[in-house]
């Protein structure tokens, strides 16, 4: 069967290497988003998906939109979708013969949008999962062939949650496709009245709100690691923080106060809870132990993160 794969990010990528192994399918067109300048040097990246499809010589592309020219895709027995980046019109799902479907990394009709990775520990679930349904031209929509639950783990951040989905979509693909090509699975309609969104991070998303719970706080950190990173400041300094864990301290201080308690660094949050930070990284530098950090302190008027 013959399959054009759309997708940008690592999680496309390891499905799309699934396929390629499987050695069942003919991969005929691999679409992804152009390069894009990353960082401060604002130096051209090519996504992950790219960097499969160069690696095993199949044809890619690299279209700003498919609105308006799509005449360089063939039809196919499927298309397959995964976190690719862009809506697609009706015309473009139509060159699908079998079905143009959708690899979604939650448990729809929940968090349904760009980010729900990010979302779901954000959010304190304790489970999320990954959906394989039929693509509609409205985002997400579509009704569902099926699904496959993931636990969230409470130190889960958003590389090893990935990690987890991308197995699990890898798994669930490959054993959906022969299913879908013979009719062997009904679709459900989604429970429009459960649906939630995961909406993609903006920048104001990254600063923490010290005036939250640590567990708040610790979710916040791990939902945005490796990337962009939850952030604070103390003084001038601008300060990622990547490794926190909430902790059992009590006591009462300032939200955002700074406590050494022996070799932990801990942080005043809301209602009298305590965050342990123990990773962290000053703007410009590398990342850093917090004894690192503690000794760092030394002689210094900071006592609390804004």
């Amino acid at each position: 069967m013959k399959i054009i794969f759309m997708g940008t990010p690592a999680f496309a990528a390891s499905v799309l290497t699934a396929l390629i192994e499987n050695k069942s399918y003919e991969i005929v067109a691999i679409v992804t988003q152009p390069d894009r300048p990353i960082g401060r040097t604002k130096q051209y990246i090519a996504s992950a998906v790219k960097e499969v499809a160069l690696r095993h010589g199949l044809p890619l592309f690299q279209p700003y939109s498919l609105k308006y020219d799509y005449s360089f895709l063939p039809i196919v027995d499927f298309i397959i979708t995964c976190a690719y980046g862009q809506l697609l019109s009706r015309e473009v799902l139509n060159l699908a013969k079998i079905a143009a479907i959708n690899i979604h990394a939650s448990f729809l009709p929940k968090l349904r949008g760009g980010a729900p990775i990010q979302r779901a520990i954000l959010n304190n679930e304790s489970k999320t999962g990954v959906t394989i349904m039929e693509m509609t031209d409205v985002l997400d929509a579509g009704p569902i062939y099926k699904q496959s639950e993931v636990t969230i783990d409470l130190n889960d951040d958003l590389d090893s949650l990935s990690g987890k989905l991308a197995t699990a979509a890898c798994a669930l693909l490959l054993e959906s496709l022969p299913q879908i090509a013979r009719g062997a699975l009904v679709k459900q309609v989604q429970d429009v009245s459960a649906v939630t969104y995961g909406l993609v991070i903006k920048r104001e998303d990254e600063r923490i709100n010290w005036h939250k719970s640590a567990l708040e706080i610790h979710n916040q950190v791990r939902a945005l690691n490796p990337v962009p990173g939850a952030y604070t400041t103390l003084g001038n300094l601008i300060i990622k923080i990547w490794e926190t864990s909430p902790s059992n301290f009590r006591g009462k201080s300032p939200v955002g106060k700074i406590i050494i308690d022996g070799t932990r660094l801990l942080v005043a949050a809301l209602d009298e809870t305590f965050l342990e930070i123990k990773v962290l990284q000053v703007a410009g530098k590398k990342r850093i132990a917090a004894l690192d950090f503690i000794h760092s302190l030394q002689n210094k008027k900071w006592s609390s993160f804004q």
